[in-house]
């Protein structure tokens, strides 16, 4: 499972595209609002156009910089102050402040990935609406539901900020789930055919493979392990030769292609280094103790070259593979 600070960045990535289509939401609510204002209605355009050049250079921000929970709610807070100006001459002033502050307060709390950054930016929302009025407006007796009213709404937000963090958590764990559902082997628990291709095509794309070699790795007589001993040790067989491969070679590409063969991907190193780590890995897999029978295997190797495709390298370790075979086993070749 990732960590916290993780799964803030992912959902930052996956939120951004909502979070900047609510805050143009926003812009275009402040500028019907300013359209359908009463005729009688005064306002000091120079504030108006400095809000929106102000949300704009923030909304701009939010595009742009990788970390934008900040400029998001710089965003949010701006909106709300051109609505307080421009709902400043209504009579019914303090009717539309707790309106939008419940529906501001509400509508931006699936866009923050922290519980205490929706906290701050809803807070900010009630003090920019509020301004003091909204608590100290003349409601009469009624001064104690308006701050039930905001607490409430407040209290909803954050429920609605943890629900929809704690969906994403739960997706996090599924989609790793499946991730290794669809590239690990389920019964060695390394790498499977679609994981080792994938990992080898990162690798071309991403550096200089001249130097490297493909190793294809055959267990020998396995199908007479599963005869003698049954599938069960057949099995086990598999799990400690993929450990061994797993030792041998840490931090480069291997996987289980199939049945009883193994790839691994040396990333440099040429053939020298490709003989090196097959000695290695035949000699492990000798040391296993799984059967009184002695296991052994085979590889066949065949180094990367520019005008080659993958498919063709494979093709090569396949027959350096049959010439191991052909040798006795027990042994590697190069193509």
């Amino acid at each position: 499972m990732k960590n916290e600070d993780t799964r803030v960045n992912e959902f930052r990535l996956l939120i951004k595209p909502l979070s900047l289509g609510m805050q143009l939401g926003g812009m275009v609510l402040v500028a019907m609002v300013w359209i359908l204002a009463d005729e009688s209605y005064q306002y000091d355009h120079r504030w108006i156009i400095l809000l929106a050049a102000l949300t704009v250079t923030s909304v701009f921000a939010s595009w742009k910089i990788a970390f934008f929970s900040f400029f998001s709610i710089t965003t949010v807070w701006l909106l709300c102050i051109a609505l307080t100006l421009l709902a400043e001459p209504s009579i019914n002033r303090n009717h539309w402040m707790a309106v939008l502050s419940i529906g501001v307060s509400l509508a931006v709390a699936p866009v923050f990935s922290r519980t205490s950054e929706y906290i701050i930016v809803s807070i900010g929302i009630w003090l920019i609406f509020g301004k003091g009025s909204l608590i100290n407006a003349p409601f009469g007796g009624d001064v104690k539901w308006a701050w039930l009213s905001m607490s409430a709404a407040i209290m909803v937000g954050v429920f609605l900020n943890a629900l929809f963090a704690r969906i994403h958590r739960q997706s996090i764990v599924l989609r790793d789930k499946l991730v290794d559902l669809a590239f690990t082997d389920a019964l060695t628990g390394i790498g499977n055919r679609r994981k080792f291709l994938s990992d080898v095509d990162e690798v071309q794309k991403s550096r200089d493979a001249s130097s490297a070699c493909l190793l294809m790795l055959d267990i020998d007589n396995f199908k007479r392990i599963n005869d003698d001993f049954g599938h069960p040790m057949g099995d086990e067989v598999l799990r400690q030769v993929a450990q061994a491969i797993r030792r041998s070679v840490a931090d480069e590409p291997c996987g289980r292609l199939g049945g009883e063969e193994f790839g691994i991907f040396l990333t440099q190193g040429g053939e020298e280094r490709a003989a090196t780590v097959a000695a290695q890995i035949l000699g492990r897999i000798r040391e296993l103790d799984v059967l009184d029978r002695k296991i052994t295997a085979s590889v066949g190797i065949s180094r990367m070259s520019d005008e080659q495709s993958f498919s063709e390298l494979m093709r090569a370790a396949d027959e350096a593979l049959y010439v191991a075979k052909s040798r006795g086993k027990d042994c590697f070749a190069i193509f």
